[in-house]
């Protein structure tokens, strides 16, 4: 599993789904463009916290 974190307009949004998820949705393309600022394993997921 893969946590994705996005921090906008002071509000934190997260979403968690398998890789496969990420890499075949159109619609997450824009948000997979931004850098990444921290990278960990929680609870047996990566967690990609974004800018």
């Amino acid at each position: 599993m893969i946590k994705v974190v996005v921090r906008m307009y002071g509000m934190k949004f997260s979403t968690k789904h398998f890789a496969e998820y990420y890499l075949d949705c159109e619609e997450t393309d824009e948000l997979l463009d931004r850098e990444v600022i921290d990278m960990r394993v929680i609870d047996d997921s990566l967690e990609v916290v974004l800018k």
